[in-house]
């Protein structure tokens, strides 16, 4: 069983509040003025949580190298395409995804014209014009030129991923677990500096992402789990991952893990995807009163009662709550719009900020 496009979709909706997180809690300058209440971490715990929490990235590099390899071979299921139809996908792909950028650029760049950061940034001598179709492009991080908003960084690397992708199938198709271990290890013998903006610290999450798609790695290991460790109970189970998982969180943090950082990060979208969780089974409806609206508008019900052949713990979060907005009861849909927004502020602790309050003012009267 495969991810679908939905299940794609909510994981990038669950790496996007991970981001969040990650950008607003970096450091205690990012929150300076304001009130925040951490519970039930500390403020050392937050910050050491949300650095944690850039590994967000690699999820989006997972999903990318997931999704484009799952969709060749929807098309080519011996993952043998032609030398004309690889150019085809890749040049659709790379449209795509330029268009969709190009639109975000335009539109920030005409709300914030007004206040002269355009000038500020591109300046007003010859070379300005071609730093902003550098960066309209996506490739302000490539060739080093100012970028408007700089976590723009990461469609440099999305476009060197997608205009690469077909060599890296040609590569896996060829070599396979050689390729794999030279993505992860190649950079240690070359003695190259890996930084966490850069094409190398992503390649292997990408690798992998096309090995679990090629290899139907989650079906085999969702068999494995219902054949051999049937059982042994689910909470054990859970427990016994929620461990490993922390455990790879301290080591990757450590002073250690952080010479091998692009290595963890590769391997933990992978984790995060498959370690189970103790979730009710399709037809129990003990479900609690979450935000859920946004699923329930995108995914119809049917949908989410499939959802529990991934056990992991980032899509059974999504299978809960696609359960929660998929129910017939009441409790679940009085959950929407601003309120929807204020409680998952409320979750990870920021909305006592000032916008996340009118928000609550707002959501009173709906």
């Amino acid at each position: 069983m495969d991810f679908t496009k939905k299940d794609s979709l909510a994981l990038k909706g669950i790496a996007i509040l991970m981001m969040y997180v990650h950008h607003f809690y970096l450091s205690p300058e990012r929150w300076a003025g304001y009130t925040v209440d951490f519970f039930p971490l500390t403020e050392s715990m937050t910050v050491y949580l949300a650095e944690f929490l850039k590994t967000c990235v690699c999820v989006f590099v997972f999903i990318t190298g997931y999704g484009m390899t799952q969709s060749l071979k929807q098309k080519h299921p011996d993952f043998r395409p032609s030398s004309t139809d690889m150019l085809s996908y890749t040049r659709h792909r790379l449209v795509s995804l330029l268009s969709n950028f190009i639109f975000v650029y335009l539109l920030v760049i005409l709300v914030s014209f007004p206040t002269g950061r355009f000038f500020e940034i591109y300046g007003r001598s010859g070379s300005s014009i071609l730093y902003v179709l550098v960066d309209m492009f996506g490739l302000a991080k490539l060739f080093k030129t100012p970028s408007y908003v700089g976590t723009w960084w990461y469609m440099s690397l999305a476009i060197v991923l997608v205009v690469l992708f077909p060599l890296f199938v040609k590569l896996y198709r060829e070599y396979r677990w050689a390729f794999l271990f030279a993505v992860m290890l190649l950079p240690r013998f070359l003695n190259l500096r890996v930084v966490n903006t850069n094409l190398l610290h992503y390649t292997l999450a990408m690798a992998l992402g096309m090995y679990c798609a090629e290899s139907d790695l989650f079906s085999r290991w969702k068999n494995f789990e219902e054949t051999r460790l049937r059982k042994i109970p689910k909470i054990l189970l859970f427990l016994f991952h929620l461990l490993l998982l922390a455990a790879l969180v301290v080591f990757r943090q450590s002073d250690a893990g952080q010479g091998l950082l692009e290595v963890f990060d590769g391997i933990i979208p992978v984790y995060l995807l498959r370690a189970p969780l103790p979730v009710p089974a399709p037809g129990s409806e003990s479900c609690a009163p979450v935000p859920g609206k946004t699923f329930h508008e995108h995914v119809p019900h049917s949908h989410a009662d499939t959802n529990h052949l991934f056990p992991g713990l980032l899509l059974q979060l999504r299978q809960r709550l696609v359960k929660c907005a998929g129910a017939s009861g009441d409790h679940c849909s009085s959950f929407h719009g601003h309120r929807s927004i204020e409680e998952t502020g409320s979750f990870f602790g920021f909305c006592s900020f000032p916008h996340c309050k009118n928000l609550r003012q707002d959501a009173g009267h709906t």
